[in-house]
Formats: C-alpha cells, structure tokens, sequence
C-alpha cells in the first residue's frame, strides 16, 4: 500500500510539472537593433538556394596551395532589404576579401526583410564556407 500511495504522488507530480505554459512574445523593436532571431527570417529572391547559386557565380577564389580553407561572411540585411555591414572572418584573408567582393556584388539586389511582431528589422545573417582544394 506504501508502494502504491508514493507511485500515486509521483504520477501527480509529474504531471503538475508537465504543464504547458504558452509563452508570451514581449519584443520590443529598435531601430538601431540588429537580431540575430526573427519570427521570419529575411529571404534573398527565389530563397537560399537562389543565392547561393548567385553567390557561386560572382565568388572567383583561386588559392596558391591546396588543402581546406574555411571563413564566415556576415552581413546586414537592413529592414528595407538593402545589404550592409560586409566583413568576412578567418584563416586566409585573399578569401576573406574575395568573399567580402562577392556579397557586394550581390548588394544590388533587395532582400525580403526578417520581420518581428511583423515588423521588418534589421537582421544579422553568417554564412560559414568551407572549401577544399587539390592541386
């Protein structure tokens, strides 16, 4: 009977602790802000597969050496779609600035803006590249 009454008070502590609670959105939006998280993120035209295959065309990176290579591109999609704040970081800085030319490039083209509370904001977005070459 001992076993049964703790089994009994287990099962209703559990479920008092598995309770869903609905969370509250409570963003508050600046315009000097830039997120790293929206509720919708920004979109280039055609979406992510669109622009890597523009990125793929306009990045011209021919290294001296063969091996991997790896860099971040990060830039800054403003809430009116336009690209800002380019700066490419890692190991090979040929790469860094080639990457930094191809976005750039590419700044001509007006994004979908990432939205809060439906909103659009300023939004941070990295690209990660990694490369291996063989001479």
């Amino acid at each position: 009977m001992k076993k049964a009454i703790q089994l009994f008070f287990i099962f209703i502590g559990s479920l008092a602790f598995s309770q869903d609670h609905e969370e509250i959105k409570s963003t508050i939006i600046s315009n000097d802000s830039i997120y790293t998280q929206a509720d919708i993120p920004g979109e280039y035209p055609g979406g992510i597969n669109a622009f890597r295959t523009a990125f793929t065309k306009v990045f011209n990176f021919n290294p001296n050496s063969k091996g991997k290579v790896s860099s971040v591109v990060s830039f800054v999609v403003s809430d009116q779609g336009q690209i800002e704040d380019i700066v490419a970081t890692g190991e090979n800085k040929k790469m860094n600035k080639e990457m930094e030319k191809a976005i750039k490039k590419l700044s001509n083209v007006l994004w979908k803006p990432a939205e809060i509370n439906g909103k659009p904001v300023k939004f941070r977005f990295r690209l990660p590249i990694s490369m291996e070459f063989h001479n």
